[in-house]
């Protein structure tokens, strides 16, 4: 789960702390640089909390979880970015973009709202408040609940857009081959075109005889 840019749980790593790593599953810099920035305001992450880290090799393989899975969060590309790891757009829920939240809370469209605001207006709940930082499993459930509110129509979008999609990809395999079908038609014409020529002056000539 993620919230707001800077997505949480992230902390900065390298020169002055502007590449973002995730930490909250206990991974500690990709690159293993140590880390400059913990971005305790967002992250929730403090020095402590990276002592005897899990590995990050280690930690990716959580990603075996979610095999087969529908991942739902907040922004949260910027988790699997984090994590290397690449998962079926069409197996994705990501809050953040589906116009159907925004459109429910009576936002404008084109507008990226963050997870806090979306709870707070959709769920009345307040969530990423004090100095502690965000808490991931609090993002992650607020990010469930509001994509159970949308839950049947955002599916049904899903499904419909994945039926048009379908249907296109029928439509274009046909275009290509009339074309080819056409090819191998006149291809066969054009072969018995000659024999045929061939017999009808074959009829000419015998006929010109026997008269």
């Amino acid at each position: 789960s993620a919230g707001q840019r800077p997505a949480a749980p992230m902390v900065g790593t390298g020169p002055g702390g502007r590449c973002s790593e995730l930490a909250r599953c206990s991974i500690v810099d990709y690159h293993g640089h140590p880390v400059t920035d913990f971005r305790t305001r967002w992250s929730g992450i403090k020095k402590h909390h990276l002592h005897n880290a899990t590995p990050f090799t280690e930690a990716r393989e959580s990603s075996r979880y979610l095999k087969a899975k529908v991942v739902v969060g907040h922004s949260i590309y910027h988790d699997f970015e984090a994590l290397d790891i690449l998962h079926p757009g069409h197996m994705v829920r990501d809050t953040s973009t589906v116009r159907l939240l925004g459109r429910l809370a009576g936002f404008p469209r084109g507008r990226c709202t963050s997870l806090k605001v979306l709870t707070r207006k959709l769920l009345n709940r307040n969530i990423q408040v004090g100095r502690s930082g965000h808490c991931s499993v609090e993002d992650a459930r607020a990010s469930l609940d509001l994509y159970k509110l949308v839950e049947g129509e955002w599916e049904q979008e899903l499904q419909k857009s994945l039926r048009d999609r379908r249907r296109r990809c029928r439509c274009s395999a046909g275009a290509l081959l009339r074309p080819l079908h056409a090819g191998r038609v006149l291809a066969e014409r054009r072969r018995r075109k000659p024999v045929r020529e061939q017999r009808w002056f074959h009829s000419v000539s015998y006929t010109s005889e026997s008269g």
